[in-house]
């Protein structure tokens, strides 16, 4: 008798995957809201899950009960599939297409499963699945009329239409309902597209270019709100963007067509069509669904936002040059899309230029989209790619991504050597610098020895000439704009400027974490070591395979290109995992920034070591590499709210974007937070309109930058987070050089009460910046606190409306300043350097019995340092000395380790404290008379600030 399941030895593998992810949808729908909510007992039974209502077998029963139904889903469906398949004589490409969204599909279902919504992206593949299906059957059917779907450009073109159509939908209904507009859009163009070919002599490519206008439903989109903004903002109320945006597209529709009529120039391919414009023109449509909004909230941020908004303030109120007078930590990427959003609407105080943000996610998807395309030559799956991977901007990183300019320069150096394509590369390393330090390092270190590599492997042969030549054009232009800013500003801020820049990016030890994790799993080791370790044997093995020549020449370019690809990006991930060592690791969970572009590097080298495995499925390898690799090697959760695909659908602008724009001529693009502004702006705000000139502004001690950006007033120094990023004593000064009480008569000291960024990573300002600290105890008094700020004024600053709704008398209270280590290197730091600028004042050779009076040293000596030398005999512990008034009540404790391995010698800088300024310390002793093993005390005063 023959066995009923004996077809299953015929199955292949997209059969299988198809039914798998059909099991699995159907399962996911059955069971998605599942409850373990307790019924009823059969028998009497008190316990833990009594008392909170659930029922323990029905756990049990669902787990047993998915095996046992997914077994028996897989086989019906098996059956089915295998049948259906047979008889519309699936052929080998279009197999690889069905295996791809299969295992899309199961990966999307997987990521809905661990609590991520990504409900639409799985009817979307389920969609684009059977209707791929449909759309083989008629292609294999043998009917004339069918037969240009064998194309597969064409089913991918008109689901690449539809998503537009919907899009345009969406733009002018709001609707919600995405997979009914959707399939709707998707069958009206195939069946439009079947009648046009099937009642006319129009060709294939002619058909497809009556289409082709829906590419700019998409761009047409964000103009029509921009400019319709545009007008309301400038009193004006001619066409809603509704209106314009039809009229945009009708006047689209007769210059395009037009166009094609009168010039009469050979159609391009639809191939052609698809990767060059309807594309890019889809990720411009999502990227405008997930990250554009036209109307924001206002982002309460004060710290890491001062960055951009600053840059904007600099740039547009106060007339600076990026980079020439000042400095944001994350570079040109912050500020250019403020740049672009404050040239066309103006620039004002608020937050506005964020909503042009959006620009920085666009262009990284588009580039994600250019290099699959590069790599693959598969249009429809890096377009697909970018859509339903969850894990683009893990996988790829959003700002190392763009890495990939000097490796697609050098490829092209690679087959003809030329002066231009040497000044390429040379300037596009200069410019990733300029765009962000951290990207631009990366791709330094990578180009350089990725080249280097080249050279040793003979993969390039460098004609010296070229290279010298784009070598000095660079320098050249360089040097021309180096001039240009000398002429402007000067030589010597000029140089200052850039001697301060060095200072901060060098900064790591200012930066750093003490513990690189707060716990160290063996997931640590994995991130910190293994994963390392395979990038070096890696590299090595492909610099191997690039040495023997012989083994590459049967191999085909786009092959050869993918292995140098990986290896490029595993040298981006060993040059940007110092970010992860210094601070951005595992003490801020995250692993992301230490391990970076290896899931797409290790993921390519793979797909290159199977590639005679896997001839027409390495897009479906590659795809489930990278998913993968992602989830195998995180360890820290992945758990968003919704799926990047799904946000964009249920999340985005366009659905109550009539709402937000019913507003018109009295339109804010940013809504403001009124709580906000009362706790944190008002006050403040109308203190310094009040009391400062125009040209006269304040010092921010506290860390929340964006208080220059609310109040209008001009940043001392030259960063846009001036405080934070004077990380020693050169750029300290550097920022001291800028203010002077006449210019600058008020200062925000901290907060209040204090924020973590008052002691970032523990230490507080008033230590880590002790030179600015000592700056403002000598010129400046406490005055009020306002807008939860202790404000300070400059000591002949004359108030002209009083503020003391509530004085500041938390500069009275004792603070503690705990040294730890740090006492020791600061004695060795002075000692290596023969303790230049330091002068001895005083010395005690004494066990510090009785408190020691330094009633006028304190006052004469505003700059200073206390060193501590013991017995030989001392034991490891902590010392704490305490600075004391005339009366002896404790004003301050300064905390430090000695430790016989360090030393018998230590310093602490006792004009950290404000008291020692006041005139209130005059006596200062060890806490608790614990001094019998001190040798003696010096005063040592910082001669740096005689003049």
């Amino acid at each position: 008798m023959r066995n009923p399941f004996s077809y299953l030895l015929q199955i292949k593998s997209f059969t299988f995957f198809t039914a798998l992810f059909v099991s699995i949808f159907l399962l996911q729908l059955l069971y998605q809201n599942s409850s373990f909510e307790l019924v009823e007992m059969h028998k009497l039974i008190i316990s833990q899950a009594t008392a909170d209502g659930i029922s323990i077998q029905s756990r049990v029963d669902l787990f047993y009960g998915l095996i046992f139904k997914l077994i028996a889903l897989l086989l019906i469906n098996l059956s089915i599939f295998h049948f259906v398949f047979q008889r519309i004589k699936i052929q080998k490409q279009q197999e690889s297409v069905l295996l791809l969204l299969s295992s899309i599909g199961i990966s999307i279902t997987l990521i809905q499963v661990i609590g991520v919504e990504t409900e639409m992206l799985i009817y979307l593949i389920s969609f684009l699945l059977f209707y791929k299906i449909i759309i083989y059957g008629f292609a294999n059917s043998g009917i004339k009329s069918f037969k240009i779907f064998k194309a597969e450009v064409l089913s991918n073109s008109i689901l690449s239409y539809g998503f537009l159509v919907y899009f345009a939908v969406l733009y002018l209904t709001g609707t919600e309902h995405f997979l009914l507009v959707y399939v709707f859009s998707v069958f009206f163009l195939t069946i439009v597209f079947l009648i046009i070919n099937q009642f006319s002599k129009l060709t294939f490519r002619q058909i497809n270019h009556l289409f082709i206008p829906l590419i700019f439903l998409s761009l047409l989109s964000f103009l029509a709100i921009e400019l319709v903004i545009l007008q309301y903002q400038k009193g004006y109320d001619f066409l809603g963007y509704r209106k314009l945006y039809l009229l945009l597209f009708t006047l689209s529709l007769i210059v395009f067509y037009g166009f094609i009529y009168f010039k009469k120039k050979k159609l391009k391919n639809t191939t052609f069509i698809f990767r060059r414009y309807l594309s890019p023109s889809i990720i411009i449509a999502y990227c405008l669904l997930i990250y554009y909004f036209p109307i924001i909230q206002q982002n309460t941020e004060l710290f890491e936002l001062g960055n951009p908004a600053n840059a904007i303030m600099r740039i547009f109120r106060f007339g600076e040059i990026p980079f020439v007078d000042f400095m944001s930590s994350h570079m040109f990427a912050e500020q250019w899309y403020g740049i672009i959003y404050s040239l066309i609407f103006g620039y004002n105080n608020e937050l506005d230029f964020q909503i042009y943000f959006f620009f920085n996610r666009l262009m990284f998807l588009l580039v994600v989209y250019f290099v699959l395309n590069k790599l693959f030559k598969r249009p429809a799956f890096s377009l697909l790619f970018v859509l339903a991977f969850p894990f683009l901007t893990e996988v790829f990183s959003n700002d190392l991504i763009y890495c990939i300019l000097p490796f697609f320069i050098i490829q092209q150096i690679l087959k003809e050597s030329k002066t231009k394509l040497y000044f390429f590369l040379f300037a596009s390393v200069i410019l990733l610098i300029v765009w962000k330090i951290d990207a631009g390092y990366a791709a330094l270190i990578s180009s350089f020895f990725y080249f280097l590599f080249l050279t040793i492997t003979k993969t390039i042969s460098i004609q010296w000439k070229h290279l010298f030549k784009g070598f000095f054009i660079a320098i050249a232009i360089i040097l021309g704009l180096l001039i240009v800013a000398i002429l402007l500003r000067g030589g010597g801020t000029i140089l200052e400027n850039f001697r301060v820049a060095l200072h901060y990016v060098s900064g790591n030890q200012a930066h750093g974490y003490s513990e690189i994790a707060y716990k160290y799993p063996h997931q640590f080791y994995i991130s910190y070591f293994f994963l390392p370790l395979i990038s070096v044997i890696s590299i090595l093995y492909i610099v191997f395979r690039l040495w023997k020549k012989v083994e590459l020449l049967n191999i085909s370019k786009s092959d050869v290109l993918i292995l140098h690809t990986s290896l490029f990006f595993f040298l981006i991930s060993l040059a940007n995992a110092q970010r992860g060592i210094v601070r951005h690791g595992y003490a801020e969970n995250n692993d992301g920034a230490v391990i970076t572009t290896f899931y797409f590097a290790l993921t390519l080298l793979i797909v290159f070591l199977l590639r005679n495995y896997v001839v027409k499925n390495r897009l479906t390898l590659f795809y489930i590499g990278c998913f993968s690799l992602f989830l195998i090697f995180r360890f820290f959760p992945y758990q968003p709210e919704f799926g990047t695909f799904d946000k964009a659908i249920k999340k985005n602008a366009f659905i109550t974007l009539n709402v937000d724009i019913a507003a018109k001529t009295e339109l804010r693009r940013t809504k403001p937070n009124h709580g906000f502004y009362a706790s944190e702006l008002r006050d403040f705000k109308n203190f310094l309109e009040d009391n400062l000139t125009g040209k006269e502004t304040f010092l921010d001690f506290s860390n929340t930058p964006m208080l220059y950006y609310y109040s209008g007033k001009e940043v001392p120094g030259y960063f846009c987070q001036n405080l934070q990023n004077s990380v020693d004593d050169f750029s300290q000064l550097h920022l001291l050089n800028a203010v002077n009480p006449q210019d600058v008569p008020v200062v925000v000291f901290s907060s209040y009460p204090k924020s973590w960024f008052d002691e970032t990573d523990g230490i507080p300002n008033s230590m880590r910046y002790y030179l600015v600290a000592e700056y403002i105890y000598k010129n400046y008094e406490p005055y009020s606190i306002i807008s939860e700020k202790r404000i300070w004024i400059a000591k002949d600053f004359k108030i002209k409306n009083d503020y003391l709704a509530l004085k500041d008398s938390v500069s009275k209270s004792p603070e503690v300043y705990n040294y730890k280590k740090t006492a020791h290197y600061i004695h060795d730091f002075y000692q290596r350097n023969s303790f230049e600028d330091l002068e001895t004042i005083q010395e005690w050779k004494t066990q510090l019995a009785d408190p020691i009076s330094i009633r006028d040293l304190a006052n004469n000596n505003s700059h200073a340092y206390l060193l501590f030398e013991f017995n030989d005999d001392f034991d490891k512990t902590t010392k704490s000395l305490i600075l004391q008034d005339s009366l002896g009540n404790k004003l301050d404790l300064f905390k430090f380790e000695i430790n016989k391995e360090l030393g018998n010698k230590y310093m602490i800088r006792i004009s950290n404290s404000y008291h020692w300024h006041n005139g209130n310390a005059t006596f200062f002793e060890l806490e608790n008379g614990n001094s019998s093993a001190l040798k003696s005390v010096t005063l040592y005063k910082d001669t740096r600030f005689e003049n």
